[in-house]
């Protein structure tokens, strides 16, 4: 497997830091204070071994994670145990859709629920 885990992750991390900035003002609240702890992988992190896993070849998402565990535990310092990375899987879910369903063009135009369009930049080498 010859994944280059820092270029994917820089490019993952670029269109998440774009996105988050629209997406975050776009979640609905409902008035009570939530908790916002940071996790120990970064939403960006989790992006890039979903999407190394879909490249990879494995058969089983556990048996990559678990070579990502024995083999890149350089490349993600602060991994988390397998469960805990089911967990936090939902998270970057729409980090995800952002990434791969959107083109990469320095301005995007993107509809939000309310099909208004919203401006996207997210630019990918």
């Amino acid at each position: 497997m010859t994944t280059d885990f820092t270029t994917l992750f820089v490019n993952v991390d670029d269109c998440w830091k774009a996105f988050e900035k629209i997406y975050a003002k776009h979640l609905i609240e409902d008035g009570t204070r939530k908790r916002n702890r940071q996790n120990k992988l970064s939403i960006s992190e989790i992006m890039t071994i979903l999407i190394a896993f879909q490249t990879s070849g494995y058969r089983t998402f556990k048996d990559f994670y678990q070579y990502i565990l024995a083999y890149h535990r350089h490349d993600f310092p602060d991994m988390v145990s397998y469960d805990r990375f089911i967990y936090l899987m939902p998270r970057a879910i729409a980090g995800l859709v952002a990434y791969t369903r959107l083109p990469k063009k320095p301005s995007l135009k993107i509809w939000d629920v309310s099909c208004q369009p919203r401006e996207l930049l997210c630019i990918t080498a």
